[in-house]
């Protein structure tokens, strides 16, 4: 979805690899100017987990769904900057000192701990395409962001589709819900669980009218305070590149890249 809003984004350096581990910072390390100190980066081997069998969340999944909300961008069965109810983690999550037991899942790439922002996914459609929300934005405060790009769950409607989930002629390359969703899932036995979120081949708006490309991405919770970002096959369809990081207020963030490595 688009909306005109005037923040300029910030870019830094590029880190390169498929996964990313944010765990938590020791205290021998010294906090960096402007940037985050709560935790600190490491590039390891990436084990992407199959999340077909997960819960997926749609228009009208139960016992939690996307809804339209204040401020998001649209309203359902138009999954395009939506948000979804708070789901339950499973466990006692700590991410920036504060216990969290829930979130919400937002379509653009995010994960909100404690926070309702949905609104647009497009700034300015240039070329290049901006996007809103760029870290540090008060409104930010406790997310996760794995890609923060315009993206796009919304089902394409068709013979076999779910009438209730699905959108007639809608611009998508998203016709399969097997095949196109977001999806949750607890795995593993305590102490050692995961929350496991997953964008599976959902597409990204390009222009007014058009959305393109697919993204494959995954944030894992783990019990022990650690995050985990990894990436499967990404094909970019717009002229944009958009943050990747989290933040959990405007002095303690951290925007670890732009963009990725377009990989299919």
């Amino acid at each position: 979805g688009f909306r005109q809003r005037g923040s300029a984004s910030e870019e830094t350096g590029v880190m390169r690899g498929l996964l990313v581990r944010i765990g938590m910072l020791l205290a021998l390390l010294a906090p960096l100017p402007a940037l985050a100190a709560t935790y600190a980066m490491t590039t390891v081997v990436a084990n992407w987990i199959d999340a077909s069998a997960h819960s997926k969340i749609t228009t009208n999944s139960t016992p939690y769904n996307f809804n339209g909300g204040g401020g998001c961008g649209t309203a359902p069965p138009t999954l395009d900057d939506v948000i979804s109810d708070p789901i339950p983690i499973g466990f006692s999550f700590m991410f920036g000192g504060v216990n969290f037991t829930d979130l919400r899942v937002m379509t653009n790439g995010r994960l909100q701990f404690g926070t309702t922002t949905c609104g647009a996914g497009t700034q300015n459609i240039g070329p290049p395409q901006t996007f809103p929300y760029n870290y540090p934005d008060g409104s930010m405060n406790y997310t996760m962001r794995i890609y923060g790009g315009d993206l796009d769950v919304t089902l394409r409607r068709s013979a076999s589709a779910d009438p209730a989930d699905s959108v007639n002629n809608y611009p998508t390359t998203c016709i399969d819900r097997n095949a196109c969703y977001i999806s949750y899932a607890l795995i593993g036995t305590a102490p050692n669980r995961s929350f496991v979120v997953t964008w599976n081949n959902v597409p990204e708006w390009v222009n007014y009218t058009q959305t393109a490309g697919n993204f494959n991405l995954q944030i894992i919770l783990q019990e022990n305070g650690e995050f985990i970002y990894q990436y499967g096959a990404t094909n970019y369809a717009s002229t944009g590149r958009a943050q990747i990081g989290w933040q959990v207020d405007q002095q303690d963030y951290d925007v670890s890249q732009v963009g990725l490595r377009p990989s299919g």
